[in-house]
């Protein structure tokens, strides 16, 4: 009872700490919008789902609308927008309500998907707590503030398909990694490593490729209803996106091959971290750093790219002796936040609140510990971990 009391305690005080992170951040987008003319304040939502709801709203009412295009910044698959179609007879209001909703529900299920499999006997009644600071954790509420609904439903699709490989569940691999393309960039190294652990098993791959092709039919059917030419539109609505971070360092520096030259690079790391896989269940550890890798290799704006390191944060977090990771993975992002409050509640905190991404990197080094440590299998077969880890979840 008192230890229940304890966390229950320490958790009140990381929400609080999370709720005046959040709120700093939130009057520092205030002052920007402020600045180009917008009436925002600090409890103003983001509703970045929009450019998708505005093509379903106009599609559902026959409306005309430059889906994409020549010019036109958005990154996002046509089939996946068509997925989204029926949020196009919601209000605005309504559309936002829901998506806000939708997005919430999908880091829940990403957690405790990722949380729910216990590594270690000793691990079991600290387990169910580790969830917990990671929901509070900044990029989650980051991703939920500003309705990132694509990002969130990237991230559980993806993890959803590397914890169907694991249970030889390959026609779900195929529905959930066609799902998870919504995040391109994010999606192709963990594509790789699902060939990967499906080679030798050409049946395995057919039933997932062809469940895949049967959920995207449709909707590939629908785009083309809508857009003749959707496929060219999309590539030039891609070449007019406003890349961030490591893409935009790259499409500067070696021009168009530059994304493409960054991603080979990404798939071969990946590739390299489950390589003991062959044919085999991904490790769940190795799988999560795959994920967490492809952060480098996405537009950053904000701290919502930062969800995919956290299923390589989970894992690790379950390691014996490695239990105050996913503390550290929340309070370490507010705490950080708040000493540049005096930055970010200034009269101009652009800079400052671009240096803010930088915290997804450190993330993405916190769980470099797996790199160092032997994958869960082989701590299992050496006596320290479940008997079959392997074919648990992930």
């Amino acid at each position: 009872m008192l230890a229940r009391q304890r966390t229950l305690l320490v958790l009140s005080g990381l929400a609080l700490l999370a709720v005046a992170g959040q709120l700093v951040l939130n009057q520092a987008a205030a002052t920007l919008g402020r600045m180009a003319g917008y009436s925002w304040n600090a409890l103003t939502t983001g509703f970045d789902f929009v450019g998708i709801w505005e093509a379903d709203w106009a599609f559902m009412h026959g409306k005309p609308f430059a889906w994409y295009g020549t010019g036109v910044s958005n990154a996002w698959p046509p089939p996946h927008e068509v997925l989204f179609a029926p949020l196009g007879f919601l209000s605005y209001d309504a559309a936002h309500i829901v998506t806000t909703i939708l997005t919430a529900v999908l880091m829940v299920f990403t957690v405790a998907l990722w949380s729910r499999e216990r590594f270690s006997a000793p691990m079991t009644s600290a387990r169910a707590s580790l969830a917990w600071p990671i929901l509070l954790s900044a990029p989650v509420i980051a991703v939920v503030w500003i309705d990132q609904l694509q990002a969130a439903l990237g991230l559980a699709a993806l993890s959803l398909a590397i914890w169907a490989q694991r249970r030889e569940k390959w026609w779900l691999v195929g529905i959930a990694a066609s799902l998870g393309m919504i995040r391109v960039l994010n999606a192709i190294p963990l594509l790789a490593i699902l060939l990967l652990s499906g080679w030798g098993k050409p049946r395995q791959l057919a039933i997932a490729a062809g469940a895949g092709a049967a959920c995207m039919a449709p909707l590939l059917f629908v785009s083309y209803l809508w857009d003749h030419t959707f496929i060219t539109d999309y590539i030039a609505g891609i070449s007019a996106y406003p890349f961030n971070g490591t893409p935009k360092l790259v499409t500067y520096s070696l021009g168009p091959w530059g994304i493409a030259i960054l991603m080979g690079i990404g798939c071969a790391a990946a590739l390299w971290l489950v390589r003991r896989d062959v044919g085999q269940p991904l490790d769940a550890g190795r799988a999560g750093l795959a994920m967490s890798l492809t952060v480098p290799l996405a537009p950053l704006g904000g701290l919502y790219p930062a969800i995919f390191t956290l299923p390589a944060l989970m894992r690790l977090a379950q390691r014996p002796g490695f239990w105050a990771i996913a503390w550290i993975a929340s309070v370490g992002p507010w705490v950080l936040i708040l000493l540049a409050s005096p930055w970010l509640l200034g009269h101009d905190p652009g800079l400052m609140l671009n240096f803010v991404s930088f915290i997804d990197y450190g993330l993405l080094l916190l769980a470099y510990p797996l790199l160092r440590i032997p994958p869960e299998a082989e701590m299992a077969s050496a006596g320290r971990g479940p008997a079959d880890a392997r074919t648990r979840v992930a």
